[in-house]
């Protein structure tokens, strides 16, 4: 399970973006990133594996959402009902 910062970049890796930064150094040597020869990076197939089991369940990519919409509209709805 990979933090917020550490699977950013990950993924930014992963969609071969140059993502400099202090958690690419922590994967650099966790060993989920390479640096080749030339100074491009890779995903190595441990980071692939952390990627695969970084991504959301499908009850997560449903239940997210909804709770936004839902604790947004109770937001508004109470403030309309304080101005009121």
């Amino acid at each position: 399970m990979l933090d917020w910062a550490h699977g950013t970049t990950l993924r930014a890796v992963a969609n071969g973006k140059d993502a400099e930064s202090p958690a690419l150094e922590t994967l650099v040597a966790t060993g989920l990133v390479e640096r080749k020869a030339d100074g491009s990076l890779s995903v190595t197939a441990a980071g692939e594996v952390a990627l695969e089991s970084d991504k959301p369940t499908r009850w997560e990519r449903i239940v997210w959402p909804v709770a936004g919409v839902v604790g947004t509209v109770f937001v508004v709805a109470t403030v309309v009902d304080w101005l009121t």
